[in-house]
């Protein structure tokens, strides 16, 4: 698999120690670029066994050993001296691409030639099941222009000057999961070291402070990360180069992430309304500091003030989603996921959990309907979002925009935490099913006057679990949703002594033995289904199999018994 080309267009090097678990990975996740663009593998060896480099032997024969000497630009420039394309990219052994598609195209198509760098991405997973993760840009590869050089003992970086663009290309990287504390905590003085002989060194540079920054949260010191970005802040409170610009904004950041995640919510807040007043922030950093105060004011129960500030987020969300030039100008790595799927479904979660506080249902619907439910993640604000959700649309009118809403929900693989809003619904039911009381027509009456904009929560209506817990599981019959409560809960509605489920080929059987149980008054509610009908739900969609003209002359019964 040595692609190596006479004539490369693109130099790339790996940095290698011993990791065998991911090498064969790396290697392997190139190959596809290597042989569509013209191209170079340079390993730069820092202290290989003999199986390692056996392995990494088979990809190439640019094999430049290296004497570890706490210096990883040096490190990386050892390969870089030996680099003979036009253009240099470079990753460690612990990483690989998922696919280099977008790469390739980006030398195929000629771009290369427009732009003095490309960012691609990296993917930080924060443990091994590869479920939870953070995506940066990083600026891995350059244009071989004279000046170029590496730079940093720790988190080295290519100096360059000129335009860069980005690509979606992505590693995955797992560099920063431990299997134990003593090994984080060794990751952590290692960087801690060579970041402070850094800062020494530049001590005007903000990029060897904000890595120290990030140690201490990564390691879970937060008063100590607090303290150094209040220093930080104090010193260069008079910067306003392009790079103070872009990169500020992370110590404010840094501060509140250390009160939130240690509960401290209204220090998080008092803090992040005093960044914003700082006029060296750009948009995206506004919108990132925007997230963390609705965040805090949420958990303040300062309701109006989440709304608003999530408000905000979006209103820049909104205005640079597609503005590619702002965002390259305005990005910093460090806050590279303001505008990603992540952030933009917490704050969308943040104004639906207002709206449910609130009672407000057109402000649920607006901001679930701006809930994209693409890619693998589910990014939630609260762990519980998806159960209290399916848990208060239970009370609305059954209407297509509940069923198609607990779609999306089953879709994403959530169906289970429906399951667990069924299951409290019906916590709150059993006991009086299980008295034996019989539920009557004005069990399941609901005011008009209650029933229109807000929604009606269990203690405002009688008997009020019985209707919730039948519009739920309607929903979830709806989308083919099945387990053994549900099974149970279908016969016992029907018949605690018979073996009827509700299904597509019994549904009208099992209806009529409804009608004629002491659990008739969970029908009676004509707007429990005449909305069904009304507001354009196909019956197909609901039971299929069962003639329309049937139901509605079953449900006119329905309504003229109640």
């Amino acid at each position: 698999m040595n692609f190596n080309s006479q004539n490369p267009i693109l130099s790339i090097e790996v940095l290698t120690s011993n990791r065998k678990d991911t090498i064969t990975k790396c290697l392997d996740s190139l190959s596809s670029l290597r042989k569509n663009v013209p191209s170079e593998l340079i390993i730069v060896d820092t202290g290989c066994d003999r199986e390692m480099l056996d392995i990494v032997s088979k990809y190439t024969d640019k094999i430049i050993r290296f004497e570890w000497c706490d210096d990883f630009a040096a490190a990386r420039n050892a390969g870089f001296d030996r680099a003979c394309g036009k253009w240099f990219m470079f990753l460690d052994d612990d990483e690989w691409f998922e696919d280099t598609k977008e790469i390739e195209n980006f030398f195929n198509g000629g771009y290369y030639k427009e732009f003095n760098a490309c960012w691609y991405v990296q993917r930080n997973y924060v443990d091994m099941s590869g479920t939870g993760y953070g995506d940066i840009l990083v600026a891995r590869m350059v244009r071989l222009d004279e000046g170029v050089r590496f730079k940093g003992r720790i988190h080295e970086y290519l100096t360059y000057t000129g335009e860069y663009t980005t690509v979606g290309s992505f590693v995955h990287h797992y560099g920063y999961v431990f299997t134990s504390d003593e090994s984080r905590y060794r990751h952590f003085e290692r960087n801690a070291s060579l970041l402070k002989q850094m800062i020494v060194e530049e001590r005007d540079d903000l990029r060897w402070w904000l890595q120290l920054v990030q140690e201490y949260m990564n390691i879970g010191e937060y008063e100590k990360s607090k303290n150094l970005c209040s220093d930080v802040l104090k010193r260069f409170k008079e910067a306003d180069d392009y790079n103070t610009r872009r990169n500020i904004a992370y110590f404010y950041v840094a501060r509140m992430d250390a009160d939130l995640r240690t509960y401290r919510f209204a220090d998080a807040l008092e803090y992040g309304e005093q960044a914003l007043t700082d006029s060296r922030l750009y948009q995206m950093a506004q919108a990132d500091i925007y997230r963390r105060i609705a965040r805090a004011a949420f958990e303040t129960e300062q309701y109006d003030k989440a709304s608003s500030s999530a408000s905000e987020y979006l209103r820049i969300y909104d205005a640079l989603i597609d503005d590619e030039a702002a965002k390259v100008e305005q990005m910093s790595s460090f806050c590279a996921d303001v505008l990603e799927e992540k952030s933009y479904s917490e704050v969308c979660w943040i104004l639906i959990d207002v709206g449910i506080h609130e009672g407000e249902i057109d402000i649920v619907k607006k901001y679930f309907e701006r809930l994209r439910f693409s890619g693998s993640a589910v990014y939630l604000f609260k762990e519980d979002d998806i159960q209290r959700f399916v848990y208060e649309i239970s009370f609305w009118k059954l209407d297509v925009w509940c069923i198609e809403a607990v779609k999306k929900i089953v879709a994403k693989g959530l169906a289970d935490r429906c399951i667990e809003a069924l299951k409290k619904i019906g916590s709150e039911m059993e006991p009086v099913l299980d008295d034996g009381m019989e539920i009557s027509e004005s069990h399941c009456n609901i005011d008009e006057e209650q029933s229109g904009n807000k929604i009606v929560s269990a203690s405002d209506v009688n008997m009020s679990a019985k209707l919730k817990f039948i519009n739920l599981l309607t929903m979830l019959l709806a989308n083919g949703v099945s387990d053994d409560y549900i099974d149970f809960w279908k016969i016992k509605l029907l018949d605690e002594n018979s073996n009827i489920t509700i299904s597509s080929q019994d549904v009208l059987t099992s209806t009529r033995k409804l009608l004629d149980s002491k659990y008739k008054g969970l029908l009676c509610d004509s707007r429990f289904w005449g909305n069904v009908f009304s507001s354009g739900v196909s019956i197909e969609s609901l039971f299929a199999g069962t003639e329309y003209a049937t139901w509605m002359e079953l449900v006119e019964d329905m309504c003229r018994g109640s």
